[in-house]
């Protein structure tokens, strides 16, 4: 048996350069949730994200976390990405 720990946080989601999200609208707080389907690259993500832990929460984005490409390369790899339903993500450049 095995248990999959989300605890890392990371700030890296950008909601305003990524298409299929909305505002959730029952809340004050800055929370998107996934609107459909999203389509490939529609997640737009800062340069923050290629670095720290290979798996993280967004405190903005609700229902759903983040894998790191190398991650995602190894469980690919392993053919472990079948279960998981992947949405490959945009890096924005830096500024």
């Amino acid at each position: 048996m095995f248990f999959f720990n989300l605890c890392e946080h990371k700030s890296a989601f950008a909601p305003e350069w990524s298409t299929g999200v909305r505002r959730t609208e029952y809340t004050d707080q800055d929370n998107w949730t996934p609107r459909g389907v999203i389509p490939p690259d529609g997640l737009a993500v800062t340069p923050d994200a290629l670095v720290g832990p290979d798996v993280w929460l967004d405190p903005r984005l609700r229902l759903g976390f983040f894998l790191s490409d190398r991650l995602v390369t190894a469980l690919k790899a392993a053919k472990l990405d079948k279960p998981l339903i992947l949405h490959r993500c945009r890096v924005l450049l830096p500024n």
